[in-house]
């Protein structure tokens, strides 16, 4: 098996000779000149073979995947940003997981059981690390969880929820009306995050989901996702982010059928509250007569290392050395679920192809005033960690002008693609991405999860997110693709090919302008 893995490394190694082109014919940018489609798809080929196994963070096929970025970005010429570390720079992870142990009984007024939840059959708790709770505490049933002062809705209205656990639906209030709860589309109030937000603020110590029918993937995945648990940077809770963490409530997750254990002998049965939710009856918020026994809490895993790779390709103008001009991808993905390979073509080897084949035009035109900021996240899909661990670099954070960011952008339509947060921090940004595409692939711009408000939060889903939060510029194209999103139907020949050259045609050509440009971008503030 590994004389196989190393042979298909090499062979896909040989594969990377050709040089572009050309640049401009009458001034004009001659598309796709520069860029390799060829290119693309034996990177694609190879980060979303079964022998990277995945790609997830810390393993053994996301250490293969970035040593393969390594060597290219070597190969096209682009230099390690660290000469001590090469380009593999080390973000040292720890795995917290939501404790097996955990317990969760229901009693009754004196304290007598009545009945007792199965960790992993009936009831999951949250990935996010949260303080232990091991506590009797009283329940109350709170509706859809939701406060919202424009639509004159609030579930917490009647009760005080201070030192409660609150029972909740998932989803909101449906409505035909448009202008109320966003009529069939969901809003930004459906979010488990606005639900726990909202719970916190009310002084509720705890929140519990009920799963139901609609969601869409299956109780056994949801598992098995809470189940592998989630990371965070080493030391995470106890270096800097303990104020984080006391804003998380403990949340846990039941199935229908332990709802109807809480609700058993209640002022309302589960099949009653059924019955107004399915007419569209507001839902009644009331103290539950039982209580609950819960012992919640996390193991700590060893510390796993993994790595971004990181590259830059040097200015011309050494009046502006010190200015960056950012552009990546996150290349992890989820790994092996049960003996599957969740290869991960879409999600994300098409950005990170994509950015491969910008920085090679980059470093073989060598006309970037600027230099350019090449990096590859790890640990993406493990809640934005190696964007955070980058964005934590303040000598090259200081001096990065803007951050152009690729995740997920090889499905649908070849000529439509998503943009999100250019207009955020600078208009400028917008303005310039939008005349660089109109001048070259003239993709047309889906600004529909560009709002504060888009219910899925695109813009707070991916790296660029950290460096948005530094006050850096960012731009983040993707492609809302989730025919295959995080399962093992995600492979390459599903992706389309010619979408991909064209979103890694309109990178190089936007970092180019970025990195030639007078001045930086003027901030919105």
């Amino acid at each position: 098996m590994k004389q196989k893995i190393m042979i298909g490394f090499v062979l896909s190694m040989m594969l990377f000779g050709c040089h572009p082109s050309g640049r401009k014919i009458n001034g004009e940018w001659n598309t796709h000149r520069l860029i390799s489609k060829q290119n693309i798809l034996a990177n694609l080929e190879f980060l979303a073979s079964d022998a990277l196994e995945g790609r997830e963070a810390g393993s053994r096929g996301e250490k293969l995947a970035a040593l393969y970025l390594s060597t290219e970005l070597k190969k096209y010429g682009v230099l390690p940003l660290s000469q001590d570390q090469g380009y593999l720079q080390p973000v040292d992870l720890q795995n917290i997981r939501f404790s097996g142990q955990s317990k969760l009984d229901l009693v009754d007024a004196q304290g007598e059981l009545l009945h007792s939840l199965v960790y992993g059959v009936d009831f999951i708790g949250s990935p996010r690390y949260y303080p232990t709770l091991d506590t009797t505490i009283g329940v109350v049933f709170a509706g859809y969880g939701i406060t919202a002062p424009e639509f004159n809705y609030d579930d917490y209205a009647k009760f005080d929820a201070e030192g409660k656990v609150v029972l909740v639906y998932q989803g909101e209030p449906n409505s035909e009306d448009s202008s109320y709860f966003g009529g069939a589309e969901d809003t930004r109030y459906s979010s488990i995050r606005h639900k726990m937000s909202n719970a916190r603020e009310h002084g509720a110590a705890g929140i519990i989901f009920q799963f139901g029918p609609e969601k869409t993937f299956s109780w056994d995945k949801l598992k098995d996702y809470v189940k592998k648990g989630a990371m965070q940077l080493k030391g995470g809770a106890e270096e800097g982010e303990k104020k984080s963490y006391s804003e998380q409530i403990p949340a846990v997750t039941i199935t229908g059928n332990s709802l109807r254990y809480f609700l058993e002998s209640e002022k309302y049965s589960y099949d009653s509250l059924e019955v107004l939710r399915n007419n569209n009856q507001p839902l009644p918020g009331f103290f539950l007569k039982k209580r609950m026994r819960v012992l919640w809490k996390f193991d700590m895993d060893s510390t796993v290392r993994a790595y971004n790779v990181v590259g830059i390709i040097p200015g011309t103008d050494p009046e502006l050395r010190n200015e960056y001009v950012g552009m990546g991808a996150h290349y992890d993905h989820v790994g092996v679920i049960r003996d599957t390979v969740y290869n991960g073509a879409d999600d994300n080897a098409s950005g990170t192809s994509a950015i491969l084949e910008a920085a090679r035009a980059l470093a073989w035109s060598r006309d970037n005033e600027r230099p350019v900021l090449v990096v590859f996240h790890t640990a993406e899909e493990k809640g934005l960690l190696g964007s955070k661990y980058m964005a934590q670099q303040e000598d090259i954070l200081k001096n990065l002008v803007a951050f152009i960011n690729l995740d997920m952008v090889g499905g649908g339509a070849t000529d439509s693609i998503y943009s999100v947060g250019a207009d955020h921090i600078s208009k400028e940004l917008q303005d310039l991405t939008e005349k660089i595409n109109a001048r070259t692939v003239r993709f047309h711009f889906n600004y529909h999860f560009n709002g504060e408000n888009d219910p899925e939060r695109i813009y707070y889903r991916s790296d660029h997110y950290n460096y948005a939060k530094k006050g850096i510029p960012v731009v983040f194209f993707f492609d809302h693709y989730m025919v295959d999103y995080h399962t093992p139907g995600d492979d390459v020949e599903k992706l389309n090919l010619e979408k991909i050259t064209r979103v890694a045609e309109l990178t190089y050509q936007l970092a180019s302008e970025l990195a030639n440009r007078k001045g930086r971008l003027k901030l919105n503030h």
